[in-house]
């Protein structure tokens, strides 16, 4: 059984400056150095790169956050953490372990040392959800009520309550809900 899951950490952590009941949670930013840019041979160009408040470029941590601040129109609270943040993350690189997501030694770990810096806004796209169609133990859908709608079964993606996806998901269900429809008589 899964019980954790590394992005719950990261989800349920609230931004410096939050408050009840606004709790900020993002914009999330993509930190890395020129080391990085070198080693993966990244073009930083139009549109990536850019004057558009999505990507900024510092010679330091602390000056990559008050751009960031300064001019991301979405950026609702301090990032007065990233250097320490980012001081931390080096120190895991040091030691070859990320205890706080159990990153190892076989797990790509570089530096962010070498300037200048850089940060992109990583835009949040779902491709799935926890929310859907409430079937039973059959994959029949059941109503408010929790009856069962005759003749209706619903599997995979379109079925909420699993934290799991894709076509293991759709497979199962899709043999959970074929092997109870043909014993389903229809009139």
């Amino acid at each position: 059984m899964y019980n954790y899951d590394h992005g719950l950490d990261a989800a349920l952590a609230l931004n410096e400056g939050s408050e009840a009941p606004d709790y900020y949670s993002g914009p999330l930013w993509a930190v890395f150095d020129q080391a990085a840019v070198d080693r993966n041979g990244w073009e930083l160009r139009y549109p990536y790169v850019s004057d558009n408040g999505y990507s900024f470029q510092a010679d330091t941590i602390e000056d990559l956050a008050d751009r960031i601040a300064a001019d991301h129109e979405f950026q609702r609270v301090p990032l007065s953490y990233l250097a320490e943040t980012v001081a931390t993350w080096n120190g895991y690189v040091d030691a070859g372990e990320d205890p706080e997501f159990e990153r190892h030694e076989d797990a790509p770990m570089n530096l962010i040392a070498r300037p200048p810096f850089y940060a992109l806004s990583i835009m949040v796209a779902w491709h799935d959800s926890c929310g859907g169609l409430r079937v039973n133990g059959k994959q029949q859908v059941v109503d408010m009520q929790g009856e069962v709608i005759p003749g209706l079964y619903a599997g995979g993606e379109a079925v909420g309550g699993f934290n799991k996806h894709g076509l293991g998901k759709g497979h199962v269900h899709g043999y959970i809900a074929g092997t109870n429809v043909v014993e389903e008589p229809f009139s």
